[in-house]
């Protein structure tokens, strides 16, 4: 995009998905968590809270395990599909 100044504007657009849908080895970063009180208190008991890294190990039909802050965990995709990430 060019303004009226003639310099050139560039932007990153980082595209914000369900968890869910990452394949392994693909990383991103937490952007929003969707759900009731209970489970947005388990995430963040689990240290998953926006602005978490992480990386998808296994995504393969059953539990997403990812990795972050040098744990593992097995979430349930019905868990994964209310976790918002940028792709990275």
């Amino acid at each position: 995009m060019v303004d009226e100044g003639r310099t050139l504007k560039t932007s990153v657009v980082e595209m914000e998905v369900p968890l869910s849908l990452l394949s392994e080895g693909q990383k991103g970063k937490i952007s929003r968590l969707l759900g009731g009180y209970g489970l947005l208190r388990r995430l963040l008991d689990l240290g998953l809270s926006p602005g978490t890294e992480i990386v998808v190990i296994r995504n393969q039909g059953g539990p997403v395990i990812i990795s972050y802050r040098g744990a593992r965990v097995a979430l349930g995709r019905g868990i994964t599909n209310k976790i918002l990430v940028e792709v990275r």
